[in-house]
Parts: C-alpha cells; structure tokens; sequence
C-alpha cells in the first residue's frame, strides 16, 4: 500500500489488496510455497503446501462456484522437482491474483483465513474478534476476568468505525461490529499489550499504531504496555470509573497519560480548584483512579499533572529518569510509593511533600545522604537497597522514626563494614527488636549486641562531658562571665509547673548537694522561658525575650540531635544551675508501670509507649471571658491507650531523694482512655485555632483509669480526674508544636485503624 489510512471524514478509497508467491522451501517431503501479501503498507507473508491451496479450491468451488480448472493440476511424479516447482510458483500466484480479483467487496471466508486477514487485516481482524465476542463475551464478562487485547486488534476496530460501512458486511451476524460494542460497553478490566518490533510474520510495527479506548464505558482496571502513548485516544473517557491504571514501556512523560488534551491549552487548571490568573481550559480530574503504576517509563520528571489524580494512594514510577522529587504534595492521600531506579540525589524536604506516605522504595538510585527522611514519622517501610551510603551515621535519620517497621539497605558501601547488622540495629535504640533489616527478623543474639553497643556508646558520651566540662554550660560566650550572685537565706516555696512563670533560680558557687539547684521538668515551653529568664539576670542581658512557645516538642527540645534518641539531658551554668530531663530507661519503666495498672494488664506485654509530647488540656473559660485556662499536661499515646499526665514540678534546692529511689509519685494519671473508643478527632476548637478535640464513647463499665497513681516527683493537688460513665466524653488539648501535632494526629489514627479496621474520621471545625 502506498500510503497509510487516516482518520477522519475525508478517507481514500480502500486499495487493493495483492497476493504473490515469493519462493518455496522443501519440508521433510514436501514443498511449501511462500505467499507475500499486501494490504497498503501493511504486509506479511503466509506459508502453504499444494494441498491447502487445493482444500481451498474445492470449497471455492462448491461454495461460491469458481471454475474448478483455475487451480494448476496436481502432479504425482517429480512433484518436487526444481522446474515443476517453480512453474508451479508462477500459477499459483496467478490463481491467488484472479481470485482477490474476482472477490473485490467482501473477501470470502475460507480465502480470508487462507490469506491470514483475520491476524493482519482491518476487516479480517473485526470479524474474527466479533465471532469471538458473540460466543464467549458473555461468558467473559460474567466471569469478572481481564480481557487481553491487542493494539494491532484495537487499531483494526478504530478503522471499521471510521469507515462508515456496514457493521456485518459479509452477511455473516456473528462477525457484527455490534458484538464487539456491546462487550466493550460493559468490559471491566482491560489488557493492552503489543509487541516490540514487527508483528508476528508482517512488518506491521504494533506499538505505534494509534487506537481509540472511548468504546470502552466502564472500565476499573486498564494495563497498557509496549504501545506509543503518544498514540493512544479515548482513555480520558474512563475518567469516572477507572480506578487502576497501569501504563508501562509506552510514555515519555506523564502528561501524555494523564492529561493528553494539555498540549491543546496554553494555561489549563483542574477541574474544583481556585482559578488564579488566565486560564484556557479547566479540565476533571480522574474522579476514581487511586493506583497508577508508570514503570519502566521514559519520564524525566514528576509534572503537574499529578493535580488531576488527588485520590492516588499507590503510585509506582519506578524504572524512570527522575532526578528529583516534586509535586507530590498534591497527592494527600498517597501512602505507598516506588521511586525505585531512578537517578534521585538528593532527599532534602521530602517530608514536605510525603505527609502520609507508609512505604517508600528508593532502591537503586544514587543515594549517599538520608538526611530527608527523618521526619517522615507515618513511614512503615523503606527500600534503600543498591545505593551509595557509605557512612553509619546516615542511618541515624531513620533510626528515630516511629513507625518504621522494615528496612533494607543492602548492597550499599556500609553494608559490607564488619557487624553491619548489629551496628545498624543500634541506630534504632528500644525499637531495634521491631526492626526487620534487610527481610532478616532480629535475633536475641543481635539485640544482646546492640545492647552492648549501646552501652559503650554512652560511656564515650559520659567520659567526653567530664573531659570538656567547659561545654556544658550553653553556646552564648557571655554566661561564663556570669556575676555570682548569692541566694536568699530562705528557698523559694516548690511550685507545680502549671502555676505562673516561675522566678529565677539563683545560688553561688559552691562544691556540696546544698549549694547545687536541679530543676526537673517535662515542660519545654516553660523550660524554654525559665532558661531564657535566668540566662537574662545571670548574664544582664538588656532584652527580656518573648515568651512564644518553640516550635519543638519534647524529644525535639531535649533529645540527642544526632541520633534523635533520648538522653539523660544536663544544661549546668557556670552558676551550678542543672537541669535533669527523662532518659529513655525512664520513660521504659513508666511504659512498664502503665502496663501494669491498666485496666486489661494480660495485653501489658505487647504495648509500647508511641508518642510522648507536651500538651496542654483547654478547661472551660471562667465566666466573662471567652477563653479558659490552659492546663500544662504529657500527654501519652501506647499501642491502645492514651493517657493525660499532670506535669513535673520544678525543685529548689537539690531533692534529698538525689542519691536513692524518689519516694513519693513520680507521674499523676490525670485521665485515660482506650484507644478504640475514640469516635472522631475534631481539629479547631473555639477561640484556639491550633487546639484538637479528642471524642470517646465512655463506655459503660469500662473503668481504665481505676485508682492509678503512678510515681510522680512532686505533690499535684486532686487525683485523677473521672468522666461520667456511659456518655460521651471530650478532651480539648492544645499542642504547641505542629510537628508534634501532626505527629499524633497520625499515630493515633495509625492505631485507631489498626484496632477498628475503618479511617478515622477528623473534621476541621475551626
């Protein structure tokens, strides 16, 4: 064929089609003849001994009464000699040549198979795929199974609907196009898949043959491979119903599958977003699509239009050319995501755009840095495999993420240093026996090393402070030039560290217990005024700093900056001001005494102590104003409790239980409740912005709090604090810190999942 089809309503006539003999090859004892056949510019060949050429003869004859002399004899003797045989070429091509033409409209059906069109022609492929279709669509269909197709097959069904003729021009009802609209109309799951180089026998090129998917209705699920997405029509008619889409060795970018009309539009916005500035088309997003998989692509970068999939939660783009991260801070729901063999550098900020990503494949890149990823607190599961990170220390970035669960990084530099696995363990502190590292579950033989490690680690820490003392005291040079300034004869009374901000703490230097002053607090934000305040009379600073609350929550304000672990935290002044915070041996023994006082103690071995943040509960406004008190509590999130704590209290002078076991309450359980019997989480309460409204059905009889006190350091005035049983229950808590506030809005709805097998519901009400 000179030239090529088109679309469209001006259409060429439909040339002829040509049959030639090429040669012949002998088989075993026979010859075969080799047949040529051209439609257009499409072209493939056919292979057939003198005994199908004259089973085809007989039922030409007896059907459609050709002459039964048109076919060249049948020779018994020399029957494959070189003359016969090549004579024998000439006829036969001659006999195919007045057949075609004495068939001009509608190619019989014994010489269409005969001539393979129902493998290569637009016709032949139609009325065999709708044959098909009237005899097993049904069956197909109501089997929910996918449905596999070719390009070549969906190009031949694009053409019969462009040419405006008949649907069943043979005669025949079983090869209607109807059969094959019918069954595309109701078809569920579809499978595209073409061929790379030259289809079967012809030098048809299937992957670049265009085709039109709108006769498809009701798709959920399409996989499209080996095929030019350039080339493909109609997918954005599924738009409404398709909810898995895979479109694999067949894009150069991700526009070209997502939003193909955008090369049309100069400017173009989705469809429900605040236009801003001109704007030449709006167009709907994928309204159902919530996993795409866009592998072994040729896609350089993440576009803009990933706007239009907002619903995405499983996006595979591995096997690309992405060299880095973007615009995924569009895709809020997203939770699973391979970005596996690409050439991705870097990681900085990627938590920006990944809030709730659960597992995250970065194999096979060009990694040699993690620090972009210690913020990501939801992740669950991370592949690092077949990277560059050379260094221990890079594990510290993930070695303080809650929720990480499996890790790998094999076949990276650091994984051949000796005792890798113990080491990398280490990185991990309590959490290392809930680490699976490489698909390896921890042994007890590798938590007793970590356990050492650990132990050595600190005694490095220990003998560095006490051989550079003059680091302890701060970074600002002008505290060790400090005035000494004596106390008053008399120590300030201890007040609970929910009671104004409290007054400077001052001594001189001295070298006994008596003339040392330790503050034990839990609270960053008063602490963080409190050492502002001294720092200002100690130092006579001429600025009294604004009393805002930090953005950094407890482990953040306090914790190891290096490994994000927690430590027993020291600040000494050159006026022997020290300051202790919990250690992470600590905040174990209060997993342990929680677990023990529980209502359900049998569940004590499984729970583990999730998030420990600084928090204030909102009390209700005193009458004539519109806001009420806030009330400094630790809040506790475990596997599936959630406890309210009364603070620490600040201490002067030094306790006299310093040197023994503390004897009085060190925790006060203000209140407690299950987990699973939290019913929403409203975020934006009244007149404070920031504040979250945890909701409980109290149910009835369930007492979790029952007369628990847990070892507190200081005396808090009243006990725990009991809601009516069987109504409905609020706690109005205030979090300073967005991190931290992020942080529990989604471990809590992590574990309310886990215990309720639905998503919470969390509102916006303010």
């Amino acid at each position: 064929m000179a030239t090529a089809r088109t679309f469209g309503p001006e259409r060429e006539a439909e040339p002829a089609k040509e049959a030639r003999v090429v040669g012949s090859e002998l088989v075993d004892t026979y010859t075969v003849y080799i047949i040529q056949v051209t439609d257009g510019s499409h072209e493939w060949t056919v292979k057939h001994r003198y005994s199908d050429f004259h089973d085809l003869h007989e039922k030409l004859v007896a059907e459609r009464k050709i002459d039964k002399n048109l076919l060249p004899p049948k020779k018994i003797i020399g029957k494959n000699s070189r003359s016969l045989v090549e004579k024998r070429e000439k006829d036969l091509e001659v006999y195919l040549q007045k057949l075609l033409a004495a068939f001009p409209g509608v190619t019989p059906r014994v010489l269409a198979h005969f001539l393979h069109f129902h493998f290569y022609e637009i016709n032949g492929i139609t009325a065999a795929l709708a044959e098909e279709l009237f005899e097993k669509g049904e069956q197909l269909l109501g089997a929910g199974e996918v449905f596999a197709i070719g390009p070549l097959q969906l190009y031949a069904v694009t053409e019969q609907l462009q040419q405006g003729k008949p649907t069943c021009a043979s005669g025949d009802a079983k090869t209607d196009l109807g059969h094959i609209l019918d069954f595309t109309c109701r078809l569920k799951y579809l499978k595209v898949s073409g061929t790379e180089g030259p289809f079967g026998t012809s030098n048809i090129q299937e992957q670049l043959l265009p085709f039109d998917l709108s006769i498809f209705k009701s798709l959920h699920q399409v996989e499209i491979s080996h095929c030019d997405a350039k080339h493909i029509r109609g997918l954005v008619a599924s738009k409404p119903t398709l909810a898995t889409l895979s479109v694999r060795f067949s894009a150069t970018s991700m526009k070209e599958v997502l939003v193909p009309e955008a090369s049309e539009f100069d400017e173009w916005e989705p469809e429900g977003t605040t236009l801003e500035g001109p704007v030449t088309a709006v167009i709907p997003t994928w309204q159902a699509l919530t996993t795409l998989d866009l592998s072994h692509n040729s896609v350089s970068e993440i576009d803009e239009s990933v706007k239009l999939i907002p619903k995405i939660e499983f996006l595979d783009l591995s096997h690309n050319g992405l060299l880095v991260v973007d615009n995924l801070q569009h895709l809020y729901n997203l939770v699973h995501l391979d970005l596996s063999y690409n050439k991705l550098s870097s990681l900085e900020g990627l938590h920006t755009k990944l809030g709730n990503i659960k597992t995250l494949n970065l194999a096979g890149n060009l990694l040699e840095s993690l620090s972009g990823l210690h913020k990501l607190y939801s992740l669950v599961n991370l592949d690092l495999r077949d990277n560059r990170i050379e260094q221990m220390e890079e594990v510290r970035s993930i070695g303080s993420l809650p929720c990480l669960e499996h890790v790998s990084l094999l076949n990276n530099p650091l994984s051949i240093i000796p005792d890798y696995r113990t080491k990398v363990l280490a990185q991990f502190g309590e959490r290392a026996s809930e680490v699976c590292l490489d698909d390896t579950v921890t042994t007890e033989k590798e938590l007793d090393t970590v356990e050492v490690l650990k132990a050595i680690q600190k005694a490095k820490e220990v003998k560095s402070k006490l051989s550079n003392p003059e680091k302890k005291g701060g970074e600002d040079s002008r505290l060790s030039a400090a005035p000494c300034i004596r106390p008053s004869s008399s120590p300030p009374t201890v007040a609970p560290a929910s009671a104004s901000l409290p007054q400077p703490i001052l001594s001189n230097q001295g070298s006994t217990p008596m003339q040392v002053v330790t503050c034990l607090t839990r609270d960053s934000y008063l602490t963080h005024c409190f050492l502002q305040h001294l720092m200002v009379v100690l130092s006579s600073l001429e600025r009294t700093p604004s009393p805002e609350p930090v953005d950094k929550d407890f482990y953040s304000e306090f914790g190891n900056k290096t490994t994000g672990k927690m430590e027993n935290y020291e600040l000494i002044h050159s006026s022997r001001v020290k300051f202790t915070y919990p250690s992470e041996e600590e905040i174990g023994d209060l997993t342990f005494t929680v677990a023990q006082k529980m209502a359900e103690p049998e569940k004590a071995p499984a729970l583990s102590i999730l998030l420990y943040v600084q928090a204030f509960q909102v009390g209700m406004p005193p009458p004539g104003c519109c806001r009420g008190p806030l009330r400094p509590k630790t809040l506790l999130l475990t596997s599936s409790e959630i406890f309210l704590l009364d603070e620490d209290c600040v201490h002067y002078p030094l306790p006299e239980f310093a040197k023994e076991p503390p004897q009085r309450d060190r925790y006060r359980l203000d209140d407690g409740r299950r987990v699973r019997d939290l019913d929403r989480v409203l975020m934006g309460y009244q007149t404070y912005p920031q504040a979250l409204t945890l909701v409980f059905d109290d149910v009835q009889g369930h007492d979790l709090m029952g007369s628990v006190t847990l070892d507190h350091f200081g005396e808090v005035p009243g006990g725990p604090a009991r809601a009516s049983q069987g109504r409905e229950v609020q706690w109005q808590v205030f979090v300073p810190s967005a991190e931290s506030r992020e942080k529990l809005i989604s471990l809590l709805a992590r574990q309310w999942e886990a215990l309720c097998g639905r998503e919470l519901p969390v509102e916006l009400t303010g």
